[in-house]
């Protein structure tokens, strides 16, 4: 992993020079558990459990005049972190995990 970041902030990482052009389009986008109580019914909210978030989306890759789209599901885990969230864990289902996929950077 520290071969990878040295090479990362180095510039010369084949993999982002030159850096992919993205789109994406992100939907159905659904809040799992946000009580902290298990998805259990009637529980009280908790302010500092983790939310389970779901989404869709489509993403358009463009690089060297080849342009790619990939398509599938995420899972988030976020933690508050003050006014806002970090995230815990993410979690990424392709729908098309059984072609070649050159580059999967951008996932990241």
């Amino acid at each position: 992993m520290e071969d990878r970041v040295r090479r990362l902030k180095s510039g010369a990482a084949y993999a982002q020079d030159p850096k992919s052009r993205l789109s994406r389009v992100v939907g159905n986008v659904e809040i799992e558990d946000a009580t902290g109580g298990g998805g259990v019914r009637g529980a009280r909210p908790n302010s500092d459990a983790a939310i389970i978030v779901r989404s869709t989306f489509n993403l358009t890759a463009m690089r060297r005049s080849r342009i790619d789209i990939f398509a599938g599901h995420s899972i988030h885990k976020l933690r508050p972190a003050g006014d806002s969230f970090n995230i815990a864990y993410k979690k990424v289902l392709l729908i098309n995990n059984d072609a070649v996929i050159n580059n999967l950077t951008f996932l990241i």
